[in-house]
C-alpha cells in the first residue's frame, strides 16, 4: 500500500508498508496551480491537444508505520475496500443527465471553484477580520488581495499579500522612545 498524507492541500509526505517500493520516487502532479509561483507551474498534456497548467513535485518514498498501515487496512477492510471517485471539478453548470451519471445512490460530490466576493462575505469585513487576525489591529493592512492556497479541516487557508507600510510608520510614532516615557 503506498500511502500519500496531505496537510492543508500540500503533500507532507509518500510512504509505504512494501518493502520493494520504500526509497523509489513517486511524482505527484497537482492541477491546483492557482496562486502558485509562475516558474513552478507546467503545461501538462491530457489527450487531445489539450493542456492543463499543474505544479509537479517529486517525493520519496519512506517507510509506512505499522501502526498507520494497520488501522488503513482495517479502514479499507470496514469499507468493503470500495474505491472512491475522483472528485471533480465543476467549472460550468453541470445538466440532470451529468448529474444523473455521476451521482452515487442519489448524493453528489464534486468541488467548485468560488471567488471570495461570492462567500456572502463582505470584502471590508473580510480585509478587517484578517487584519485583525495578523495584527490585532483591524486598519493595519492596506491595497490587500488573496489567494486561497489549501484547506485544514472546514477552513480555507488564504495567502495574504498587502501594504502595511501606513501601519507601521503609525505604530513606529506612537511607540515609547528608549528612556523616553512608558
Amino acid at each position: 500500500m503506498i500511502v500519500i498524507a496531505i496537510e492543508g492541500g500540500l503533500v507532507q509526505s509518500v510512504s509505504s508498508d512494501d518493502p520493494a517500493e520504500v526509497g523509489k520516487t513517486v511524482t505527484i502532479i497537482d492541477y491546483d496551480a492557482e496562486g502558485a509561483d509562475p516558474d513552478e507551474v507546467e503545461r501538462v498534456p491530457q489527450g487531445r491537444g489539450r493542456t492543463a497548467d499543474a505544479t509537479i513535485s517529486s517525493h520519496e518514498v519512506g517507510r509506512l508505520y505499522g501502526a498507520v498501515a494497520k488501522f488503513l487496512r482495517a479502514e479499507r477492510k470496514a469499507e468493503g475496500d470500495r474505491k472512491r471517485p475522483a472528485l471533480r471539478l465543476v467549472t460550468k453548470p453541470l445538466t440532470a443527465e451529468q448529474v444523473r451519471r455521476m451521482a452515487v445512490n442519489g448524493e453528489l460530490t464534486v468541488a467548485v471553484l468560488l471567488d471570495l466576493d461570492e462567500l456572502g462575505v463582505g470584502r471590508d469585513c473580510l480585509n478587517d477580520a484578517v487584519s485583525e487576525r495578523i495584527t490585532d489591529s483591524t486598519d493595519a493592512l492596506e491595497d490587500i488581495s488573496y489567494v486561497p492556497v489549501g484547506v485544514k479541516g472546514g477552513s480555507v487557508i488564504v495567502k495574504v499579500c498587502a501594504s502595511v507600510a501606513n501601519w507601521l510608520e503609525r505604530e513606529t510614532k506612537d511607540a515609547p522612545t528608549e528612556g523616553g516615557p512608558a
